[in-house]
């Protein structure tokens, strides 16, 4: 049965969220971390190399092809989300 309150009782607004949309949020987030990991191992790897003479171009290449790497990786998931 009902009980009158004893003004311990509050009454607020608050916001639901549905479980399937928390986890694809959740899920989302762990994919964004994940590329920003490896865009920033990248970009960190740039920032400290410095070829040999006459290696810029071999040296330009490879990071590019692991640039290309990464972006494959997450290509379907890219597409997923547009």
């Amino acid at each position: 049965m009902p009980q009158p309150c004893i003004d311990l009782c509050q009454d607020r607004k608050v916001e639901f969220v549905y479980a399937n949309v928390y986890d694809e949020t959740v899920s989302q987030a762990q994919l964004m971390r994940l590329k920003a990991e490896a865009l920033e191992t990248l970009v960190r790897r740039l920032a400290h190399t410095n070829p040999r003479d006459g290696a810029w171009d071999r040296s330009y290449r490879a990071f590019q092809s692991e640039a290309k790497r990464i972006l494959l990786t997450f290509a379907d998931d890219r597409e997923e989300l547009a």
